[in-house]
Parts: C-alpha cells; structure tokens; sequence
C-alpha cells in the first residue's frame, strides 16, 4: 500500500518541533555575539532585550516565571539609576537562575519520574539504548536505573527551548561580572558600571540635545547647542562639521 496520512494534532506538533528548533539557533547565534567586552551600564541596556525575548518561550513554573519576571524587572529600573552596586547586579541575574535544583524538580522530576520508576524495573536491559548503559557492567540494578533517570532528564533539559541558552548566557554575564571585580579596583569597577558610551557624545544639531542641560553638556558644549539652535547666523560652522560629536560634561 501507498499513501500518506495527515492529522491535524500530528502536523501541528511537527510545526512546533520545528520552531522550536528554529527558535533556538536563534537563541545560540544572540548569546554567541563577541564576549571578550567588559559589561558597562550600555551593556546591561543590551542583556535586559536579550533576556526579554528569552522571558516569553521558556518553559518556566509558575514560581520561576515570578522570579524571572521580577529580576527583568529589577534589571530595567536599574537602567534609569546610577549607582547600582556589582552585588546588587550579580542578586539581580542569580534571580533567573534557570538552572536551579527546584525548576527542575517541578518541571522535569515531577513529571517524569513517576514513569520512569514503573518503567525500568520492568525494562530488560538488551532494550535500553547503548547511550544508556555504563562501559562497565553494573551489577546493581538500582546504579543503573538512576543513570538513565538523569541522562534522560538532562536530555529533556537540554531540548527545553531556550532554557539551556539561557542557563548559558546568564552563565557568561556571571563570570565577566565577577572576572571584573577581581581585576579592578572598586573606584575603577564602579566608574565602568556606570560608563554608558552611546551617550558620551553629542551631536550640536541632534534633536535631543535641546533637552540636555549644561551639567551634561558642559558650558561650552551647552553653548554651542543654544547658539545652532539659534540658527544658522549665530554659529558659523562648515556644513560637514555641523553633526561632529561633543564630549559630555562628564
């Protein structure tokens, strides 16, 4: 006989089978961008879209999407504040902590490991994939059944979309923020968490340095704002240096 035969529930899984797996080379190729850059104020603008997109697919408890939603948040006030410590960042990231023992627990132990303890007390071993099974042959039937038990959940672990990215990136931010705090001193380490490069500079015709004030600025940067917004009579300067960039005050 020849054919094929098509169910709406089986075509549909296999479209989620397939963004989901879509969905995560994506998530690889946001979390392997160049990491050898220290993490500054504009980097922790960065990492909070990042982990926004992370927030939504993965597959949280309902405990874990509090925390993951309540770091996020804690991350985005941080934007709008100076002075955020590196303990209190670090307390921030440890939040998602998509890896610790109680996600699991809920989410993979609890419901799977019913089955698996009615399964393999019955299953001969000549059925179990060879994945599964030790070089050397165990002699405790109970060794045995917990080696299968944690190479499958951590097989299911590692499929979750983008929960492994995610363990991974935070894993990263982690390590680059404590390398920092062994490296500089603390003057240095505070003056970096808070140096923001994409807001060093100011064009003189930028539309948003009208709101900027003379702290900011500076006063002959502040000047030379007011005088081009006076026109053009008031500030000779040549067409092509009109958007040269001004150093802030700072």
């Amino acid at each position: 006989m020849y054919g094929s035969y098509h169910e709406m529930k089986f075509d549909c899984l296999g479209l989620t089978l397939r963004l989901e797996a879509m969905v995560n080379v994506l998530f690889e190729n946001l979390i392997s961008r160049p990491r050898s850059q220290p993490i500054t104020k504009a980097t922790f603008a960065q990492i909070h879209e990042a982990l926004k997109l992370f927030d939504q697919p993965c597959g949280w408890t309902a405990s874990a999407r509090r925390n993951s939603s309540a770091s996020l948040s804690f991350l985005g006030d941080s934007l709008d504040i100076k002075g955020i410590t590196l303990t209190q960042y670090l307390d921030i990231f440890k939040g998602f902590a998509p890896g610790r023992p109680e996600h699991h627990q809920d989410y993979y132990n609890n419901l799977h490991g019913g089955n698996l303890a009615r399964i393999l007390p019955h299953l001969p071993e000549e059925r179990i994939l060879a994945k599964y099974l030790p070089r050397e042959p165990l002699e405790d039937r109970e060794r045995l059944h917990h080696r299968i038990s944690e190479i499958f959940f951590r097989d299911q672990i590692a499929a979750s979309l983008g929960l492994q990215q995610l363990d991974l990136f935070l894993g990263r931010i982690l390590n680059t923020l404590f390398q920092q705090s062994y490296k500089l001193p603390k003057d240095k380490l505070r003056q970096l968490l808070l140096y923001d490069p994409y807001h060093s500079l100011v064009a003189i015709d930028s539309p948003h340095s009208q709101g900027l004030g003379m702290i900011l600025l500076g006063t002959k940067g502040f000047n030379l704002v007011k005088l081009n917004s006076l026109g053009s009579g008031c500030l000779r300067v040549h067409r092509h240096h009109r958007s040269l960039p001004l150093p802030r005050g700072d």
